[in-house]
C-alpha cells in the first residue's frame, strides 16, 4: 500500500469508530513544512453531518488516529477551523531514499493501467513540407503523455498520421516538374533533398495565388495524384513521398520518438468516402451537392464531410483512418493536434459516435496552443515563412554553443550535448504550459541556468552525476541509515515522484512533473550551495550525503525521461 492509501484507511476506521460513514476523504501536502507532510479536511466534511463543530470533530478523530497510530506517523495535529495535519517520522524518510536508490530502474512507475492497451496518435506532419513548430509541440506533448502512460503500466503503441495526397503536395509536385533541372541525386544528402521539396512548394504555392492558368494546372495534378493515373506526375511525386519520409524518420530520431504505426492520408480517404456514404441518410445528409453532418443537431456545428465536387475532407478521412486503427487492439485512444483542430475532432468525433459508440467512447483528444515569440506573434523563418522545427532547434542550439564555450571546460562532443540542450529547453518550455495554453518564447528564459528552464534540470541532474563521481574516485561508499537535517526540504519532497507522475499520467498533465522537478533541483541546489557534500576526512557522513545525491539523481533522470527531455550526463 502506498502511503496515502495508509493513511485513508487509518482514517476510515478512524471515522468508522465514530459512526461516522460516507466521508470522502481528501489528502493533500500543505505548501508549508511546518504544517506536516500530508493533510485532510475530512473533520470540516464531518462536521455537517454529525451537527459538531468541525474542531470537536478533528480531536475525536486525531483521538481515534492516536489508539492505532501508523509507524510511519510521528504526530497528528489540529490546525485551523479543523484541518488534520500529519508528520511523518524520519526513518520514514530514510526508508524512501533507501527504496528510490533499490529500485532505480522503477522509480515512478505504477500499476494504475496494468494490462491496459493504449493507442496515442501525435505530431501527423505533412509530406512534401518541413516538420513545422507545431507538429514540433505536438510531438513534445504525444511523447511526454505516452511515456507517462507507459509508467502506469499501460502497454502504449505509437502513431503518426501524415498527410501524403492533396492540395499542398499537389503545388510541391507541380514545383518538382518546373525545377527538374535542380533536382537532388538519389546520392545526395536527405537535407539537400528536402530543402529542394521545400523550394518546390514554395514556388507551387506562390504561383497557384498568382496564376489562373497554372492554378489550373495544380488542380489538375492534385486529381491525377488522387486517381493515380499519370505515370509521370506518379514517379514525381513517389519520389518526392520518398525523400519527405526520410527526412520525418531523421526528425524523429532527433526528437527521440519511435512510432509503431505510420498512417497515410492516401491510405485512408476511400474508406472515409465509404464509410459516410454507407451511412448517408442516417448519420450524413446532402446539402447543396454536399454531404454533412448536422452538428447542430448536438450542439455542435456542421461540417462537410465530402465536398460538392465528390472529394472527402479532413472529416471523412479521419473516417477512414478509424477503420486503419480497429485493426490495432486498445483500450483508449488519444489523438493529439493543435487547438485550431478541437472543433473538427469534437464534431469528427460526434459523428463517429453514432457510426461506433464503443469505440468513439475510447477516443480522447488532447490540444495544444501555439508557440509564439516574445512579440507575441507567430515565430517566422529568415525567409519570412512559418518557422520549421528544425530552424527553431538549430537556433537555440547556436546559442547554447555560445554558451557552452563561455566556460572554462570545453566538452569533446559538445555539437551533440548542445543539440540535447536545445531540445530539451524547447520541450520543457511546452510541457511546463497547461493543455490548450500559448507558448511564448524566450530564448534567454529558455536557456535559463537559474531556474525554470530544460537547462537548468539537465544541469542539476550532470552536477548529481558528477558528484557521485568524485566520491566513487574518492572510495566513499554510497550508504543510507542517518536523516541529514541539513537536507529535510529534499526529504519532503523526493517522496512524492511517484504519487506525482501517476496523477499526471491520470488527468495527461506533463507539467505536474515538470514542476515537481523544478522544485526539487531548486531544493537540492540550495542544500548542495550549504554543504561540503564530500569529504575525505568525513567518509561516514559523506557516505550520508552521497545517498541523497544518488536519490536526487535518480529521480531527475526518471523525470526526465519520461518528459522525453534528454538527460545530459555532463554539462
Amino acid at each position: 500500500m502506498t502511503i496515502q492509501e495508509q493513511l485513508t484507511q487509518s482514517i476510515k476506521e478512524a471515522l468508522l469508530n465514530l459512526g461516522i460513514e460516507g466521508i470522502e476523504i481528501h489528502l493533500e501536502h500543505p505548501t508549508e513544512n511546518l504544517h506536516g507532510d500530508f493533510s485532510t479536511n475530512v473533520a470540516l466534511a464531518s462536521a455537517k453531518k454529525v451537527g459538531k463543530n468541525p474542531q470537536d470533530v478533528a480531536d475525536d478523530i486525531i483521538r481515534e488516529l492516536e489508539k492505532n497510530k501508523l509507524n510511519i506517523i510521528e504526530k497528528i495535529e489540529k490546525a485551523g477551523p479543523g484541518f488534520i495535519n500529519f508528520y511523518l517520522t524520519k526513518e520514514f524518510f530514510i526508508q524512501s531514499i533507501k527504496e528510490i536508490l533499490d529500485n532505480k530502474k522503477s522509480v515512478g512507475s505504477n500499476n494504475r493501467l496494468k494490462n491496459k492497451k493504449v493507442l496515442i496518435e501525435h505530431t501527423s506532419p505533412n509530406a512534401f513540407k518541413l516538420l513545422h513548430i507545431g507538429h514540433f509541440m505536438a510531438n513534445a506533448v504525444g511523447e511526454a503523455t505516452a511515456r507517462l502512460l507507459e509508467y502506469s503500466g499501460a502497454e502504449v503503441k505509437r502513431a503518426t498520421y501524415a498527410s501524403d495526397i492533396g492540395l499542398p503536395v499537389a503545388k510541391a509536385v507541380w514545383g518538382m516538374m518546373q525545377m527538374q533541372a535542380e533536382m537532388p541525386e538519389d546520392t545526395d544528402s536527405v537535407s539537400r533533398k528536402v530543402e529542394f521539396i521545400g523550394n518546390a512548394y514554395t514556388h507551387g504555392a506562390g504561383m497557384y495565388e498568382s496564376d489562373e492558368e497554372i492554378k489550373k494546372q495544380i488542380d489538375e495534378i492534385n486529381i491525377h495524384i488522387y486517381k493515380k493515373d499519370d505515370e509521370d506526375i506518379i514517379s514525381l511525386y513517389t519520389k518526392g513521398r520518398a525523400w519527405s519520409l526520410m527526412y520525418l524518420e531523421e526528425m524523429y530520431k532527433k526528437l527521440d520518438t519511435n512510432f509503431d504505426y505510420r498512417f497515410f492520408e492516401s491510405e485512408v480517404f476511400d474508406e472515409g468516402s465509404r464509410i459516410v456514404r454507407a451511412h448517408l441518410g442516417k448519420v450524413f445528409e446532402e446539402s447543396e451537392g454536399a454531404i454533412v453532418f448536422k452538428g447542430e443537431d448536438y450542439g455542435l456545428h456542421t461540417r462537410v464531410f465530402i465536398s460538392s465536387k465528390g472529394a472527402p475532407t479532413y472529416e471523412a478521412k479521419e473516417l477512414g483512418l478509424q477503420t486503419k486503427k480497429a485493426e490495432i487492439p486498445y483500450d483508449i485512444s488519444i489523438v493529439v493536434t493543435g487547438n485550431e483542430q478541437s472543433a473538427v475532432m469534437e464534431v469528427g468525433l460526434k459523428a463517429f459516435e453514432q457510426i461506433d459508440a464503443e469505440r468513439a467512447n475510447k477516443t480522447e483528444h488532447i490540444s495544444h496552443g501555439l508557440m509564439l515569440g516574445k512579440n507575441g506573434k507567430k515565430m517566422s523563418s529568415r525567409k519570412g515563412g512559418s518557422l520549421s522545427a528544425e530552424e527553431l532547434i538549430e537556433s537555440v542550439k547556436t546559442e547554447v554553443l555560445k554558451k557552452m564555450k563561455e566556460g572554462e571546460d570545453v566538452l569533446s562532443n559538445i555539437e551533440e550535448v548542445a543539440e540535447k540542450v536545445a531540445v530539451g529547453a524547447l520541450k520543457y518550455q511546452i510541457l511546463k504550459q497547461g493543455s490548450g495554453k500559448n507558448i511564448v518564447f524566450d530564448i534567454e528564459q529558455a536557456l535559463s541556468f537559474e531556474g525554470d528552464s530544460g537547462p537548468y534540470l539537465q544541469y542539476t541532474y550532470a552536477r548529481t552525476n558528477s558528484l557521485l563521481e568524485k566520491g566513487k574516485e574518492a572510495g566513499i561508499e554510497i550508504k543510507t541509515g542517518v536523516y541529514e537535517a541539513s537536507a529535510e526540504s529534499v526529504y519532503k519532497l523526493i517522496y512524492q515522484f511517484s504519487e506525482v507522475v501517476e496523477r499526471a499520467g491520470e488527468e495527461y498533465t506533463p507539467q505536474t512533473v515538470t514542476t515537481f522537478l523544478m522544485e526539487l533541483a531548486s531544493r537540492f541546489n540550495a542544500y548542495y550551495a550549504g554543504e561540503k557534500i564530500i569529504d575525505i576526512e568525513k567518509k561516514e557522513k559523506s557516505s550520508e550525503k552521497l545517498a541523497l545525491v544518488d536519490a536526487v539523481n535518480t529521480v531527475l533522470k526518471r523525470g526526465l525521461v519520461v518528459l522525453g527531455i534528454p538527460a545530459v550526463e555532463r554539462m
